[in-house]
């Protein structure tokens, strides 16, 4: 992907439980906002869930991202994870936001 200048998007991190390292989301922050950089483009708010699965969509911060991007979404041109699992395990999920947000 090229370089582009003043896109504006909006990153998701997440960890799955409390098992896991909650440093996982400063460390997903840290990529997201290197590659932002790096590819400049503008993070407009960031959104994040602790201790969540991402088996379904019954997350707070990702139901609080689809929200913000129902409204903003002329201005948006990505969302941007550390990986794609951050946003759903599930395929068929993953798929059906795709769909969403490419409309």
């Amino acid at each position: 992907m090229e370089n582009q200048a003043g896109t504006k998007c909006v990153a998701y991190c997440r960890y799955s439980s409390y098992g896991q390292n909650p440093l996982s989301i400063e460390q997903q922050k840290h990529c997201i906002v290197q590659y932002a950089k790096m590819m400049n483009f503008t993070i407009v708010k960031l959104f994040k869930d602790e201790a969540k699965t991402g088996t379904n969509a019954k997350r707070d911060g990702y139901i609080a991202m689809l929200d913000y991007i129902a409204i903003h979404y002329k201005e948006l041109s990505f969302v941007v994870v550390d990986q794609v699992d951050r946003l759903h395990r599930n395929v068929m999920n993953y798929y059906s936001l795709k769909k969403d947000l490419t409309l």
